[in-house]
């Protein structure tokens, strides 16, 4: 039921944390659209992501930049990822690479402010 729903989905969210069992890495990923959530515990790899989204999966997938979901025709990059990286190139030491970090954080606060309103829509 659940599995279904999870790859029936027009958009799915997709993300992993590394978890330990018996001594061992693996990762509790996690799947969510707007109404299902589906967890696995396993490797992180192509095999698992697959194994979730089947082989008629046609949905968009939204994930952070993690390999195993790199090859997906069909995936966007998560914002809020690309927000913290940008905000880590914002703290370095060097001046130039700093000013682009800033700049690139800036200009990714915008879209997402941009989507959020456009998501919200004009006001009553």
């Amino acid at each position: 039921m659940w599995l279904a729903e999870v790859r029936s989905s027009e958009l799915l969210h997709a993300d992993e944390t590394s978890w330990i069992e018996n001594g061992h890495l693996l990762w509790l990923w996690v799947f969510a659209n707007a109404t299902t959530t589906l967890f696995r515990i396993g490797r992180r790899s192509q095999d698992l992501l697959q194994g979730v989204l089947g082989a008629l999966f046609d949905g968009w997938l939204m994930s952070d930049g993690d390999w195993a979901s790199r090859d997906d025709d069909q995936r966007l990059r998560c914002l809020a990822h690309l927000l913290r990286k940008a905000r880590g190139i914002e703290e370095s030491l060097d001046r130039s690479v700093a000013g682009f970090g800033r700049a690139l954080r800036e200009h990714l606060e915008a879209l997402m402010e941009s989507v959020y309103a456009a998501r919200e829509g004009p006001p009553p």
